[in-house]
């Protein structure tokens, strides 16, 4: 066997390695819809599986990325009310201002001790209410809100050139990976071809 055939038997074997990995990735995504060759149909896994992908992200969003219990957290955190509270204070600070404003009766008796009463009073009350309020919060969010299928509508919905983009910009470095892994085990496998020619 002269000098060429043993240098291009290894490269077409890489060759082949890696375009094998190339198309095979590629038709993640294509093609979009069925096509009929011969007795074989082919189609894109993403595309023809996009409504199973939706659901498993979705579980898997709602059972171990974010639940009911990780919103109830934040929102009894100490930081949660104090930030509450400072809002409370500024909107009953404006309520106070143009409320006066338009009636200028009230605001000659809201001047003074007399205003930092009523404000005081005002804030603690709403103060007061504010644990009700995030349980109240926290109830809505239980009944009304499923993270799994809101998570599951938009994978569903989501354009397949968007998704393949998405994907491609989160895995490409693992994607190229696996082309050249083709490759190089391709090389290997016309290695091997030529020490059992050889043998």
């Amino acid at each position: 066997m002269n000098l060429f055939s043993l240098i291009l038997i290894p490269l077409i074997a890489a060759f082949i390695g890696w375009i094998t990995n190339f198309i095979a990735i590629r038709m993640l995504f294509r093609p979009r819809r069925p096509m009929k060759l011969g007795f074989i149909t082919v189609h894109g896994l993403v595309p023809k599986r996009q409504s199973e992908i939706a659901r498993s992200v979705g579980d898997a969003v709602a059972r171990d990325l974010i639940t009911h219990d990780d919103i109830t957290k934040v929102l009894k955190l100490p930081e949660t009310k104090a930030k509450i509270s400072a809002e409370i204070e500024q909107e009953i600070d404006g309520f106070i201002r143009g409320f006066a404003d338009q009636n200028p009766m009230v605001a000659m008796f809201l001047q003074g001790d007399t205003l930092t009463r009523v404000r005081a009073a005002l804030v603690q009350q709403l103060e007061a209410r504010t644990p009700h309020l995030i349980e109240q919060v926290i109830t809505a969010v239980e009944e009304k809100v499923d993270f799994r299928q809101i998570v599951e509508a938009k994978v569903a919905a989501l354009e397949l050139d968007r998704l393949e983009d998405l994907i491609n910009r989160v895995a490409s470095k693992e994607l190229r990976t696996i082309e050249l892994l083709g490759g190089v085990l391709g090389f290997l496998v016309g290695v091997v071809q030529l020490m059992l020619v050889g043998l």
